[in-house]
């Protein structure tokens, strides 16, 4: 295993608050390769430790040592302090159905999940780079929800998906031809 990816997840994560969740994207490949016995039982706790680094460095970078743990926690849950998280999220919703960005995102995510649940159903092997890349763009999604709907924070969701369309959209043709002919 490249142990640089641990210290990359970091580095990319301090890019951005967006990219937080790639973090459990990345924990996903490392344990799923991990149980499938395609890594050594001491590479994901390497992997953790390659992590803890660029984590140390990117904590105190951001934070002062005046912030308490309840602050830093209250940042990332409302980042723009822009009230009523459940309004901002309903609204972020219906931005899904009538706006054309998030809309073709949320077409995009339905194939693609519907995907991800037949091969899943049928037990074809997902690669782990899917399913990461999908994990990422479902948490991208949800934390969409939280802030202010800025179409800038589901790019790179759709990113994910429009690579993944193709193939996704192949699949469901496949399941649906199998199910119109038997």
């Amino acid at each position: 295993m490249d142990y640089s990816g641990g210290i990359f997840c970091w580095s990319v994560r301090c890019d951005k608050i967006t990219f937080f969740a790639f973090l459990p994207a990345f924990a996903a490949i490392i344990i799923i390769k991990w149980y499938r016995d395609k890594l050594p039982k001491k590479d994901p706790v390497l992997a953790g430790l390659f992590s803890l680094l660029p984590m140390t460095v990117w904590f105190f970078v951001q934070f002062q040592s005046s912030d308490s743990l309840n602050s830093v926690i209250n940042f990332y849950i409302n980042p723009y302090e822009s009230g009523n998280l459940l309004i901002i999220a309903k609204n972020n919703l219906i931005n899904f159905f009538t706006k054309a960005t998030p809309l073709y995102l949320l077409i995009m995510m339905i194939i693609w999940s519907s995907a991800v649940i037949i091969r899943k159903r049928e037990k074809i092997n997902i690669p782990e780079e899917e399913i990461a890349s999908f994990l990422f763009s479902i948490l991208t999604l949800a934390s969409y929800l939280r802030i202010v709907g800025w179409y800038r924070y589901i790019f790179p969701a759709q990113i994910m998906a429009m690579i993944y369309i193709v193939p996704s959209t192949l699949v469901c043709a496949h399941r649906f031809e199998r199910k119109v002919i038997l």
